[in-house]
């Protein structure tokens, strides 16, 4: 968070970019853990809503062994993420979904703001289909009237190589990815993509290349 506070300060925007650092389902029942995360915000300055928490599709949500919970672990998890939203004002996403341990109700039930599809099910034979899918649990909510908005969903891992093109995406109602596709490596300063890089992901979501 001081690095990120650091880019941020040196950033040409006004107001912070949302920050999003991984976490293990173990260290969310941790107290100590969650203290850390409020000093921390508070040490850089940030406005708590400025965070969120990726809960990995690989790590379970169960009890550790001799370890008892006392309800069942989906749900117990679940009054644990509501408590702390609650509490803390963070938000939580669940990071890698497809792989490991993921399942509709992990996705649908958890209190989450953001649905991170892992790559892997850009290369599925029926990755439109499983977009299309995980597109209607984000807004399940939203439809019944339970959320003020419907979950970001974030395809993460694409780039030209991908079978499913940005039109494809962006028409199932996903309008955020992640990945090296505007000719752009990583880097610690914040900056506006170049017009030329910009132009051409247009082009890419109007399905014109």
């Amino acid at each position: 968070m001081t690095s990120y506070a650091d880019a941020d300060a040196d950033a040409p925007w006004q107001g912070t970019k949302p920050l999003s650092v991984n976490v293990a389902v173990r260290s969310l029942l941790s107290d100590s853990y969650l203290s850390h995360v409020s000093r921390a915000l508070a040490e850089a300055g940030f406005h708590p809503r400025t965070l969120t928490l990726e809960i990995s599709e690989q790590d379970p949500i169960q009890p550790d062994p001799g370890e008892q919970w006392p309800q069942e672990p989906l749900a117990y998890f679940h009054r644990r993420l509501t408590h702390l939203a609650r509490e803390l004002r963070i938000q939580f996403a669940v990071d890698d979904f497809g792989v490991g341990y993921a399942s509709l109700a992990r996705m649908a039930e958890l209190p989450l703001t953001q649905i991170k599809v892992d790559r892997a099910v850009l290369h599925h034979p029926l990755a439109v289909e499983e977009l299309a899918l995980v597109a209607r649990v984000a807004r399940d909510a939203l439809d019944r009237g339970h959320a003020p908005q419907a979950r970001a969903v974030i395809v993460e891992g694409y780039d030209d190589e991908a079978p499913v093109g940005l039109k494809q995406i962006y028409d199932l109602g996903i309008h955020h990815v992640q990945g090296y596709f505007c000719g752009e490596v990583a880097t610690t300063a914040l900056h506006p993509l170049d017009q030329t890089v910009r132009d051409r992901v247009a082009t890419l979501v109007r399905g014109e290349e």
